[in-house]
């Protein structure tokens, strides 16, 4: 039975896009050196972009989380890390699990 991939989206610490997504939509997951990443499900290449989907963790008394899709320049990304749960390479922050169903 094979595992469920995820992904790990490491942006340019200084990038606009980073920031962005740290003041208008939530933190971080953790950082890989001095760069912030996120973990995602769903992830897919375009021609001068990267289609992610980032989910934030549901309102109190709401069932879903709440969803944006992001096209990120590739100039932005410094690497997009694919693998599952369980073998995921990072110290992540304590409850990942809570951003990634």
């Amino acid at each position: 039975m094979s595992q469920e991939k995820i992904f790990a989206l490491i942006l340019e610490k200084d990038s606009v896009i980073a920031k962005f997504v740290i003041s208008k939509y939530r933190p971080s997951d953790g950082s890989f050196g001095n760069h912030p990443y996120w973990v995602l499900t769903c992830v897919d290449m375009e021609s001068h972009y990267l289609s992610v989907v980032l989910e934030n963790k549901p309102r109190p008394g709401e069932a879903r989380p709440h969803t944006i899709v992001l096209h990120i320049p590739h100039s932005a990304v410094v690497c997009v890390l694919e693998t599952t749960k369980d073998a995921l390479p990072l110290d992540l922050a304590e409850n990942w699990g809570n951003w990634v169903s």
